[in-house]
Parts: structure tokens; C-alpha cells; sequence
């Protein structure tokens, strides 16, 4: 597995749709989310409360990512007088990534807190129509928000925003929806 991610590194840089600061940092980060979730679940199920801290540091760490992806300074490469790869688009998906992990960790969150969902003792017929319900949820948030977004706001936020909700609706929304119902 090592040797696969060091190749995958150097076939990204070698086929110039990164360069090598790009690989050094997504390598170095890799090394350091693996220590941390390492010590995250050593450290998570030691206290209630952890949940709470659990959300800020993610949601810290999120911040910190969404900085460092505005500030970075991107290379400008020609090719015949066209602009090969645009920082703005480079942004802007790294902000949908951003986003679904932000609405990832509110929907857990609340989820945990207000919902306590449970897939036990589900008939394939309960799990199809929840799994239908639970996509359309997640498709009328992320397309909704993401045709409204579009027109209001900066794309980066436009599809930050969209994967924000996406993901809280999956999470959250549709478990509390499923909940409902079922009683």
C-alpha cells in the first residue's frame, strides 16, 4: 500500500496535474490524519462531552483548510496562450470537499444529539424506501441550494454551501425524517 501511494504521487506530478508541493503536503497529511484518528479513537469514547470538542476541532480543522486553499499560491501554467488549470476552479472544488465534511460533522452532531437513529431490524422494503428517501433528501438540498447559491454568491461558496446542506440532509435530516415517520 505504500508503494501504491507513492506512485500515485508521482504519477500526479508527472502528469503535471500537480505539482510537487502538492504531493509533499497531501503525503505529509496523510501521515498526520492517520496518526490523529489513531489517537482520536483512542481518545473519543473516554467521555460524553467529547462529542462537542470532537465537532469544534473538525470544524477548526475545516476553517484552517478552507484559509490555506484561498491563500495558497497557484502556479499559472500556458499552454499555446490557454490557461492549462485554473485556481478558481482548483478552489472551488476543494470548497465542496470542505463543505461536505462541515455538513458532515454538524448532521453527526446533531444526529447524536437530538435523533439517535438506528438501522436495526429493517425489512429490505424499510431500507429501500429510506434509501430513496434519504437520496431525495440529500438531491432537493444539494440542488436546490446549489441553484440558488450559484446565483447569489461567489461559486466557492456557492459549492461549499451546496455540499454543506447535501451532507446535513443526509446526516441529520433524513434520519430525523425516517424517525418521524416511522412512530
Amino acid at each position: 500500500m505504500i508503494i501504491l501511494v507513492l506512485l500515485i504521487g508521482f504519477s500526479r506530478n508527472y502528469l503535471g496535474v500537480h505539482t510537487p508541493q502538492d504531493v509533499i503536503i497531501a503525503l505529509a497529511e496523510g501521515i498526520i490524519v492517520l496518526f490523529a484518528v489513531q489517537k482520536l479513537f483512542d481518545w473519543y469514547p473516554k467521555k460524553e462531552r467529547n462529542d462537542a470538542v470532537l465537532l469544534i476541532i473538525g470544524l477548526a480543522v475545516t476553517a484552517a483548510m478552507i484559509v490555506y486553499t484561498v491563500m495558497k499560491s497557484y502556479p499559472m501554467t500556458y499552454e499555446n496562450g490557454v490557461l492549462l488549470v485554473d485556481p478558481f476552479d482548483m478552489q472551488a472544488d476543494a470548497m465542496k470537499s470542505y463543505g461536505m465534511l462541515a455538513g458532515s460533522l454538524l448532521g453527526w452532531y446533531f444526529e447524536k444529539k437530538y435523533v439517535a437513529f438506528t438501522t436495526e431490524n429493517l425489512d429490505h422494503k424499510k431500507q429501500i424506501i429510506r434509501l430513496i428517501v434519504g437520496l431525495v433528501i440529500t438531491a432537493v438540498l444539494y440542488f436546490g441550494v446549489s441553484f440558488i447559491a450559484k446565483k447569489t454568491v461567489d461559486l466557492r461558496i456557492a459549492k461549499f454551501l451546496s455540499a454543506c446542506f447535501a451532507a446535513f440532509g443526509a446526516v441529520y435530516l433524513a434520519p430525523l425524517v425516517f424517525k418521524r415517520i416511522e412512530k
